[in-house]
């Protein structure tokens, strides 16, 4: 029996994928009970040679699926599609997985529980953490919450796919599917897998590494024309979910709310670096203005950023204090530290 589906979507990766593709060999498996599924989407790099030798050494654990530039949602759903495994997960081809970590958690939480989702830990490295990081870890941990997944939902958010399993035949019944977004595309996918109430088991087992040094990812870009295609993302998205702000999903409440506060959040960081122009800033405002739910919700400590965010909706002086904030001060000397 496949057990587990692994989907890397690739774009111009060259300079990482072969540590990615490198530590997915060393997950523990059985060539019978797993397969990683590489989707090219559209690189121009040498990602697809890579691949290419990657599949011609291993041909019983990879296959390469090849697809015209459609980001990194619609890359997801193309893996999808072919998938066989019992479980599903992903990878970014910038990351990793720590050695025999699939194996421990298939092993310890999946087989004989039988969960809808497994979510698990990861850390995040920045180049300097990447130079120093002990890569002789072992796998280990234990369950920190068993229950219905909507639970965890409303108090975590849980916005990542990468720190997860899911059941495929469960995505498939659902029919749940990555919305065509750049960005946060991920959470949308959760939230649709949250709402149909799985059973979860979330454990402390740290097996992922989310890096932080490929300044060509989605979430690093800075060319105007991508940031725009970002905010409209998030628009749309923030709209999907206000349809859930009904009774029915009254159980969801404080998930969906913060949900919406954190896209949100995302959004003005992307506008700031956007330096949208006046009528730019115009359009946007009135278009937010239509969303019943739309608000920043900062923690206590970060409540004065939280409150300029949600005036810089109202009034374009408070946008340019926001860009200069953010583009002068939190940028190069409090975000490096956070990282």
């Amino acid at each position: 029996m496949m057990r587990l589906s692994v989907i890397v979507p690739v774009f111009n990766a060259e300079a990482y994928l072969p540590r990615c593709l490198d530590s997915l060999l060393k997950q523990g498996m059985k060539a019978e009970e797993w397969e990683v599924i590489c989707v090219d989407d559209g690189s121009t790099d040498r990602s697809p040679r890579i691949l290419a030798e990657y599949a011609h050494l291993h041909p019983t654990v990879f296959r390469v699926v090849r697809q015209e530039r459609r980001g990194p949602g619609i890359a997801r759903n193309s893996g999808l599609d072919v998938a066989q495994g019992e479980y599903v997960t992903f990878v970014d081809a910038d990351d990793y997985v720590l050695a025999g970590g699939y194996r421990y958690l298939y092993d310890h939480y999946c087989a004989g529980r039988q969960p809808d989702v497994l979510a698990f830990a990861s850390v995040t490295l920045n180049n300097y953490q990447l130079k120093h990081w002990n890569y002789s870890d072992k796998p280990q941990g234990s369950i920190v919450y068993e229950g219905v997944g909507t639970e965890n939902f409303n108090r975590k958010g849980l916005p990542f796919v990468w720190d997860k399993f899911y059941r495929l035949d469960f995505l498939r019944k659902h029919s749940i599917r990555f919305a065509e977004r750049y960005i946060c595309e991920d959470a949308l996918f959760n939230f649709h897998v949250f709402i149909h109430k799985p059973y979860m088991i979330e454990t402390d087992t740290n097996i992922y590494r989310y890096t932080k040094e490929n300044e060509l990812s989605v979430i690093s870009r800075r060319d105007k024309p991508y940031l725009k295609k970002m905010l409209d993302d998030i628009i749309l998205n923030v709209r999907n979910m206000n349809q859930y702000h009904t009774e029915e999903y009254q159980q969801m409440a404080s998930g969906i709310k913060r949900f919406i506060g954190l896209q949100m959040s995302v959004w003005h960081t992307r506008s700031a670096a956007a330096h949208l122009t006046y009528k730019e800033w115009e359009a946007y405002a009135a278009r937010l203005a239509t969303i019943p739910f739309h608000q920043v919700a900062m923690p206590p400590r970060w409540k004065a950023v939280g409150w300029l965010m949600n005036r810089s909706f109202d009034s374009y002086l408070a946008y340019t204090c926001l860009c200069f904030l953010y583009n002068c001060i939190f940028e190069p000397f409090i975000h490096k530290r956070l990282s």
